[in-house]
């Protein structure tokens, strides 16, 4: 059949989670009953890693800001001074807003935006929150040029695309929120490449990751890191809770939005790397319990993002 979905995504076993390391590492996982010498440096570097350190200390510091201003959002009385005073206490936020707001995808006035307060009045409150998350969550999860290269770019195009579905997708939620929970929803991701960029370091050329094995691992210890650090950067409960439930098999709430968002992308991410064509990525997306309507959305924003006009 012309739109039959190749086995290794249509088994009833299969954990599509793995999906972003069969793009990572350029093939779907390989059945392996024990780790290569590579795979278990980088779990053994995470293992330690955990058991030696607070989880707070994996990551930069949360900026003030960023918590002040998520609280400003989602509080009803907040006004646009309040907004503004927060963003413009980071001079280096402040100037990325406003050379933002200037661009093409942003502007909506022939004007120069000079200043903080003709960008929110140009944006909008929701429209000024997202650019300031998105500036300060990017950030946070220190996508440097060393891990940019090797692994920051895909999970940053993935966290950006994800906000973008969050929002779209959660009807009954407040749209700056399921913004920022796309946004961090995979911190800990960071942390485990990092220690994979220290473990290519010392290994054998001949070692390459790609394991079934290894990656369940480095899925279960994602997921776990990523709830933890949310927990200790104290974001708000239902982010914390949605991203702690992306562990449960069958999360509801905001905890399934995330994880329907995460399978569009991830899908997304195969679907671009040549895995898959796009109706068996929806074909996917439809076997794992996602609505045609939700499907044809997703897949709609993402075609819009990866081709803009």
């Amino acid at each position: 059949m012309e739109n039959e979905v190749p086995n290794q995504y249509t088994t009833a076993s299969f954990d599509i989670s793995t999906a972003f390391y069969d793009v990572m590492f350029g093939k779907p996982a390989e059945s392996a009953e024990t780790l290569n010498p590579l795979e278990q440096q980088v779990c053994d570097g995470i293992a330690q890693l955990i058991e030696v350190k607070e989880v707070s200390s994996l990551v930069p510091p949360i900026p003030t800001q960023l918590i002040e201003l998520n609280k400003a959002l989602l509080d009803d009385t907040a006004d646009f001074e309040e907004l503004q005073g927060i963003i413009e206490s980071d001079m280096a936020l402040s100037g990325e807003i406003i050379s933002r707001a200037n661009a093409p995808a942003f502007r909506r006035t022939n004007k120069d935006i000079e200043n903080i307060s003709q960008a929110i009045a140009s944006l909008g409150l929701l429209g000024i929150g997202d650019i300031a998350n998105n500036i300060m969550m990017k950030r946070v999860m220190g996508i440097q040029p060393i891990y940019h290269k090797m692994f920051g770019k895909q999970i940053w195009e993935h966290s950006e695309e994800c906000a973008v579905l969050c929002r779209a997708l959660a009807r009954d939620y407040d749209p700056g929120l399921c913004y920022l929970l796309g946004l961090l929803h995979d911190v800990g991701k960071v942390v485990m490449f990092k220690c994979l960029v220290d473990a290519f370091k010392l290994a054998n050329p001949d070692d390459i990751p790609g394991g079934k094995l290894f990656k369940d691992m480095m899925v279960r210890y994602s997921l776990w890191l990523s709830w933890r650090i949310s927990e200790s950067w104290q974001m708000p409960e239902p982010i914390t809770n949605a991203v702690k439930q992306q562990r449960d098999k069958d999360p509801d709430g905001l905890g399934a939005i995330l994880k329907q968002s995460n399978l569009l992308s991830e899908l997304n991410m195969l679907k671009k790397a040549g895995h898959i064509d796009l109706e068996q990525a929806k074909l996917i997306a439809n076997q794992q319990g996602m609505d045609s309507s939700s499907i044809d959305m997703g897949f709609q924003i993402m075609h819009e993002r990866d081709n803009p006009k």
